[in-house]
């Protein structure tokens, strides 16, 4: 290779680099905070913004994760392949400026040693969360005040226990892992004040390593969590096969954690825990409280909640359908289907992804002739997708486009009753 072609490839590459480190410092607005409820005095934030912030005017979730020092690159990592498919969220690390330091400083500022004033430090803590850091990252960036997610792992998830019982609205998603749960929380928490339950519900992902505890005790410990009924909790908990409680579990409970709490929830599980718990009658006042709070967080259409039932007992299910019918009444579609040329003597179909329309069965479906058009009325239930086709009653014969061409399948979603019109210019068995 020439010497110039050496030195241009060269500046090249030093000006990508520079055009790197420029765009990633743009996105970089770490900064120190001093603490009036830190046992330690002062924190280290950072702060990554989304790639496209500035391209915006809209607020962002804020993700807030503890032990920083260890993790913030796990996390910039994980939130880049995120940004990927459309999830962006503003990354906060909450550290020290210190790998080794911050060791001895987050049992401080995490555990239980007492302030001069005999307060625990796990209480601050939620102080220092509440009136100094959300204020600090909420004036200082398009942060949203109602999508908060907390990410802690050993000691931090440990924390977040208090926070659970005492303060759980601080956040609406909770990522813990490599953590225990008590088994008596009215022991464990005997000098806390239990927070009152409300209807917005939370998202909480746990991940526990394998080699930390036994199956047995795991699900115990989840079982006390459960019980204690601290409210509505969208929960998925997972044990790490072979892991201990190391850095590999921490990043897998990072990667996962940010994965389940990004992505829609199953709605059935919730949903099921709070029939048994209060009735059905309770579990669906519930269901509507959730929609209205965080419709994000789960699919809440007719369609889901009506799978839901499925795992009723026969009276509840009775209830139910009673109740699904008056509030998402069917809706009726009516199919018009005009098209010259028909063979005489022969019968139009419909066929389609429901069962009024055969399951794509070419045959089940037949049309009504009034006049010149084809006809046929289905109910169905509020949301419904449909796709659908025609027939002569075989694959052979089905409806085609005025170029001769399978016509590809018609899609409808149902908001009203509806009522189509539609033209086919030609058939299979006719013109092929």
């Amino acid at each position: 290779m020439k010497v110039s072609s050496i030195r241009t490839w060269t500046l090249l590459c030093v000006v990508l680099i520079l055009f790197s480190a420029c765009s990633s410092n743009k996105l970089d607005h770490s900064f120190k905070l001093t603490s009036k409820y830190s046992l330690n005095g002062e924190f280290e934030i950072l702060v990554k913004l989304p790639s496209h912030y500035y391209e915006t005017d809209k607020d962002y979730p804020v993700f807030y994760m503890t032990d920083a020092d260890w993790f913030f690159g796990i996390a910039t990592d994980m939130a880049y392949g995120m940004e990927m498919g459309n999830v962006d969220f503003i990354l906060v690390g909450i550290g020290y400026g210190d790998k080794v330091a911050c060791r001895e400083k987050r049992l401080k500022d995490l555990g239980s040693d007492l302030n001069a004033d005999g307060i625990p430090a796990y209480t601050l803590y939620q102080s220092f969360l509440k009136e100094e850091l959300f204020p600090a990252i909420e004036k200082r960036f398009r942060a949203s005040s109602e999508n908060r997610t907390y990410c802690g792992w050993s000691l931090g998830a440990l924390f977040a226990n208090h926070m659970l019982y005492e303060q759980r609205d601080l956040f609406d998603n909770y990522i813990l892992g490599g953590t225990r749960f008590p088994l008596d929380w009215a022991k464990h928490m005997k000098n806390s004040v239990k927070q009152p339950t409300n209807d917005r519900p939370i998202s909480l992902y746990v991940g526990l390593p394998e080699k930390d505890a036994t199956r047995e005790q795991y699900i115990a410990m989840i079982k006390s969590l459960k019980d204690e009924d601290f409210g509505d909790i969208f929960l998925h908990w997972e044990i790490y096969a072979g892991q201990g409680h190391d850095f590999e579990s921490a990043a897998d409970v990072i990667t996962k954690g940010m994965e389940y709490t990004f992505a829609t929830k199953q709605l059935t599980p919730t949903l099921m825990y709070r029939v048994q718990r209060n009735g059905l009658d309770t579990a669906l006042q519930h269901y509507e409280a959730w929609k209205a709070l965080r419709p994000e967080i789960t699919d809440f259409s007719p369609h889901n909640l009506h799978d839901f039932s499925n795992y009723l007992d026969a009276d509840d299910k009775a209830k139910f359908i009673t109740w699904f019918d008056k509030k998402y009444p069917p809706k009726t579609v009516t199919f018009q289907l005009s098209s010259p040329s028909v063979p005489e003597g022969s019968t139009v179909y419909i066929t389609g992804s429901h069962p009024a329309l055969g399951f794509w069965n070419p045959a089940a479906a037949p049309m009504t002739l009034s006049g010149e058009q084809w006809t046929k009325s289905m109910s169905c239930m509020l949301g419904t997708h449909l796709e659908y086709k025609f027939t002569l009653g075989s694959w052979q014969s089905e409806a085609l486009d005025k170029d001769g061409n399978s016509l590809p399948n018609f899609l409808l979603d149902v908001e009203k009753d509806t009522s189509i019109s539609i033209v086919i210019p030609g058939w299979k068995s006719i013109d092929n």
